[in-house]
């Protein structure tokens, strides 16, 4: 057996030790800008989502805990956080943070107050030094009710302005105060992501990157598409099933049409001219429907599970993934009949045409093939990063999301190989193109999802904007 021996030396340096650890603050394990977690949604109530910035972004470098945020209505209140949530003013510099996003009971809500356990400052050393916190509760008298409604969804900005809560090595005053909606003073550069499990759809500005407000959308809003003359939103809902049209004017919905005999549908696109628009549903079925009319002119059962489709203007024809059978289908536009069928080497995903040629993701055998349409063959098969998705286009650049990498591969036409592979690192979806900011918006989904923003001339990821559940649709309006 050994025996070990303690020096009265070595008992003093060990309790000295603790003593130092037990004096130095120490941050968070995990800082995270996010609620991780999730209170239960009241039924048939109102959505509020709540984001946070900062007034001035020259401040020093704080960690705050806050550790609830509640709402006041009927002299009752409301939490807003299922835990305390951290930030730090170094990732408030950068833009805006999701915090929190809950349906709540209906009514006109008056006022909020934040509680704040402790805030950590990093001296310029470097060091953590734990700060003093005069009154740690702030309250938000609103300049008018909060009115929540099952039909609408309200965004609460919070601006935290350090500045006037900062003396020191102390927090004096909590200076947050709320916005009930920033403006948004026109109807272009903007983003809308749709996300089905809070029933919105948000709005970000793309010169800023950031929420600027959210549209109610109840049954789940997927796929959306921008008519960006007519200043029109057309949403697919699946459950029930309708095509609604917005107004992107003023928010407004102008018409909603009820998808007969449509089994969740959850895929949309039109035609070039609006005038049609055509769904996949959970039965497989493709549904071509009238918009002016509202009518269902045509269906067809193709193939075995499609999950995608995009017009072929030139060709009034569809070109449709069809996962099972591991086939593209090529099908009349008006008609729904199968005029060609394209065998793969692995299930499609997403489909896009660049200089008369159609790029298909091949989501199992990790290629990306391209089909003459001309010609009616496969041209050539480019070996991509795993489970490559969807596409998106930018001059003569190519983009393709490898959804479970977390990546984004970068590839020009007519090239046979990935010229660049961005990192996103949360699982990649969806795509859409702001061309005049360079701009491009990935849907992700990870923990709690949201929009990855890259740089098209740095092709690097530039922002990251948090909406606590994963998108299903982004489409920008320039």
């Amino acid at each position: 057996m050994k025996i070990y021996k303690l020096t009265v030396v070595g008992v003093i340096s060990f309790c000295l030790c603790l003593l130092l650890s037990a004096c130095q603050p120490a941050l968070p394990r995990a800082v995270d800008d996010h609620n991780t977690q999730s209170l239960p949604d009241f039924p048939d109530g109102g959505r509020v989502s709540m984001f946070l910035s900062l007034v001035e972004v020259d401040i020093p470098l704080v960690i705050l805990q806050v550790a609830s945020i509640e709402i006041l209505s009927d002299e009752i209140w409301i939490p807003l956080l299922a835990t305390p949530v951290y930030f730090d003013s170094k990732k408030l510099a950068k833009g805006q943070i999701f915090l929190a996003s809950r349906s709540i009971a209906p009514g006109a809500y008056s006022r909020m107050r934040i509680t704040v356990n402790s805030a950590v400052k990093k001296d310029p050393a470097g060091r953590s030094v734990k700060m003093e916190v005069s009154n740690p509760l702030k309250e938000i008298i609103f300049k008018e009710p909060l009115v929540v409604t099952k039909e609408n969804t309200k965004t609460i900005f919070l601006e935290f302005d350090g500045i006037t809560s900062i003396d020191g090595n102390r927090l004096t005053d909590l200076d947050f105060t709320a916005k009930m909606e920033q403006s948004v003073p026109v109807t272009a550069n903007l983003a809308y992501v749709s996300c089905p499990a809070q029933d919105t759809i948000y709005i970000i500005r793309t010169d800023k990157n950031w929420v600027t407000g959210a549209i109610a959308v109840s049954g789940g809003p997927t796929s959306l598409v921008a008519d960006s003359d007519a200043k029109k939103l057309y949403v697919l809902t699946s459950k029930p099933a309708f095509i609604i049209t917005i107004d992107l004017t003023t928010r407004n919905v102008l018409d909603e049409i009820r998808v007969p005999f449509a089994s969740e549908p959850f895929y949309m696109t039109m035609s070039e001219d609006f005038k049609s628009a055509y769904l996949i549903d959970n039965s497989g079925s493709i549904i071509r429907i009238n918009i002016d009319s509202g009518n269902m002119e045509s269906r067809a059962r193709i193939g075995q599970r499609p999950t995608y489709l995009i017009p072929l203007n030139a060709y009034d024809q569809l070109a449709v993934s069809s996962t099972l059978d591991q086939n593209l289908y090529l099908i009349n536009a008006t008609s729904l009949a199968i005029e060609n069928t394209i065998r793969l080497g692995g299930p499609p995903q997403g489909l896009l045409v660049f200089d008369n040629l159609l790029y298909i993701a091949e989501s199992i055998s990790n290629n990306v093939s391209v089909y003459d349409l001309s010609n009616h063959q496969v041209l050539q098969r480019i070996s991509v990063s795993a489970d490559p998705y969807r596409f998106a286009s930018v001059g003569q650049s190519l983009y393709v999301t490898n959804q479970e990498r977390g990546e984004v591969s970068m590839l020009h036409g007519g090239q046979l190989y990935i010229s660049k592979i961005i990192p996103v690192g949360d699982s990649v979806h969806e795509m859409a193109v702001a061309e005049m900011q360079r701009l491009l918006y990935v849907s992700t989904g990870g923990a709690l999802g949201g929009v990855t923003v890259i740089d098209l001339t740095s092709n690097t990821v530039i922002s990251k904007i948090g909406l606590g559940a994963r998108p299903q649709g982004v489409v920008v309006v320039q």
